[in-house]
């Protein structure tokens, strides 16, 4: 084994058993390998290599040849102090996929695959506190395969185990997925489960309809709880500015 591929394994070791000591190592590997986004507000930029003078150069060719496309530090419990490393590689062949892809790996305190996810593409990753109970869920948004069909994934991390909150189809969307906090009058709003609403429809472009499905969080799992026409809904948005500027 040549001493930059030991240099390389051994830092990417350090990185998932001590997550908090190396998280500017990882943004800055992650950005000169033209990865995606590295925190909620972290997204790469074409001259990130620049910004990253104290990294060997070296150790970044290691990483290219890797396929390591994006890190990501997952505040799991706030709790608890619970931080879980996502690493997505890329690749050419796997037998879990057909043909070229990405992979999704998720570690826990002590460097331990505990979650795997293959698809075509990522879009974004990012947290959310979405259940309203001090801890935080991991979202992304990935291409499974297909034309303009994307999913929304969202995991929980419970009893040293992830939970997928929204699985299977129920996530697909092609036009806009939203998890925002809900302000309806019959609810506490900073104790109410964000809703995901998920919007599907013929390509931006065309006049055809728009829908957006609803899902809360009940019983453990996101669930669908209705459909909402989207040009209503945004109409009556509208209206309500028109009427606050005439005030």
């Amino acid at each position: 084994m040549s001493c930059s591929r030991r240099r390389v394994n051994s830092t990417l070791a350090r990185s998932v058993l001590m997550f908090r000591k190396s998280t500017f190592l990882l943004i800055a590997m992650a950005a000169v390998l033209g990865g995606l986004f590295i925190t909620p507000r972290f997204q790469v930029t074409p001259d990130a290599q620049t910004k990253t003078g104290g990294v060997d150069s070296e150790l970044i060719q290691d990483l290219r040849h890797q396929n390591v496309e994006a890190f990501y530090t997952w505040h799991a419990n706030s709790k608890g102090g619970r931080n879980l490393l996502c690493l997505v590689r890329s690749f050419d062949k796997d037998p879990h996929w057909n043909g070229r892809g990405m992979k999704l790996t998720i570690f826990d305190s002590a460097g331990k695959p505990i979650y795997e996810d293959y698809f075509e593409s990522l879009m974004r990753i990012y947290e959310t506190t979405a259940l309203r109970d001090l801890s935080f869920q991991l979202v992304f948004e990935v291409v499974y395969g297909g034309t303009a069909t994307y999913h929304l994934r969202m995991l929980d991390y419970r009893n040293g185990k992830i939970i997928k909150l929204l699985a299977g189809d129920a996530g697909m969307f092609n036009a806009d997925a939203q998890v925002l906090p809900q302000f309806r009058s019959d609810i506490f709003p900073a104790k109410e489960p964000f809703p995901v609403m998920l919007t599907e429809g013929v390509g931006l472009a065309s006049s055809a309809p728009k829908e957006t499905r609803v899902y809360r969080y009940t019983n453990g799992a996101y669930r669908h709880v209705g459909t909402i026409p989207r040009q209503k809904l945004d109409d009556y948005m509208e209206d309500l500015l028109k009427r606050s500027r005439r005030r």
